[in-house]
Formats: C-alpha cells, sequence, structure tokens
C-alpha cells in the first residue's frame, strides 16, 4: 500500500484482541501517524467477525466503522460499550445499492471525480498487464506466478 501512495500502513492481527497492551501500542502507533494525535474516525472492515472488533477499538471517540464485505463467513462482533461509551457507528455499504438509488448524472459524476483523482495521481492504480483472450494458458500461467503481496498485478483481458 505504501507503493501506491498511502502514507502509513497498519498491520493488526485478531489476537491483539485479547492483548491490552498490544491494543494500547497500537492505539499508540495511529495517535503518531496522525497530525492531530487522534485515532482514526473511520474503520472499513472488509473481514467481519471478531476483526471488527479490533478496528472498532482502534477508533477515535464518534469514529464510524463502514463494513462492505464478509471474508470471515462470520457475523461482525460489536461490544455494547463501544457503542455506549465511544458512540461508535457502525453502518453497512452495498455498492449494487448505492448504484441502484443513483441517476445516471449522479454515477457519472462519480466517475469522473475518480478519473481526474487518477489523473491527477491522488489514486494510483494497481500494476496491469493485458492479455488477448487467444493467450488465455499464458495468461493464466502469469497469474498463477504472481506473489502474495498486498499489491499484485492485475490481469487484463483485452477482448
Amino acid at each position: 500500500l505504501l507503493q501506491v501512495g498511502k502514507s502509513a500502513l497498519v498491520v493488526a492481527e485478531e489476537d491483539l484482541l485479547e492483548d491490552k497492551g498490544a491494543v494500547k501500542a497500537l492505539q499508540q502507533q495511529l495517535r503518531e501517524l496522525s497530525a492531530s494525535g487522534q485515532l482514526p474516525k473511520l474503520a472499513l472492515n472488509s473481514v467481519g467477525g471478531e476483526s471488527a472488533g479490533l478496528l472498532l477499538k482502534l477508533l477515535e471517540t464518534g469514529g464510524t466503522m463502514v463494513t462492505y464485505g464478509g471474508m470471515s463467513g462470520k457475523p461482525v462482533q460489536v461490544a455494547t460499550p463501544q457503542l455506549i461509551f465511544k458512540d461508535i457507528r457502525v453502518v453497512g455499504y452495498w455498492h449494487s445499492r448505492w448504484m441502484a438509488q443513483r441517476t445516471p448524472s449522479e454515477k457519472q459524476e462519480m466517475i469522473d471525480a475518480l478519473c481526474q483523482a487518477v489523473l491527477d495521481e491522488d489514486v494510483k492504480c494497481p500494476p496491469a498487464k493485458t492479455f488477448g483472450l487467444k493467450d488465455l494458458q499464458m495468461a493464466l500461467r502469469w497469474q498463477s506466478e504472481q506473489s502474495a503481496s498486498a499489491i499484485r498485478s492485475k490481469l487484463v483481458w483485452n477482448c
């Protein structure tokens, strides 16, 4: 992620949930990364399950966790004190619903804004390699050789 323009990357494992000292250390690390010294106000959760609980512990009071995926296959776990004492909001996002609720002009406005962000290099696209459909075997071999790192080259079909 650092290669595509993120200024900081913090990795946390689920086993930190039970280790209060490790959570405090991670909170301190996040505060040091912030210009204001605060914890993040937004957490993006694609996993669900217990890891959502860790994200909630790392949010500033009044923060929001947006869940947009459920890779763990388990329900999001939210501790009641997070909701009451830290005023944390937990919301879901489903892109298909967002698209269905927007007019064509609103969708075009979003596409234009995203394209401009790419052109201005505010957003960096992951590397990509293009293959024709006739090169199916070569493309699949290339894809299988990609590393398991967070940023992998994307396979794009030229149809």
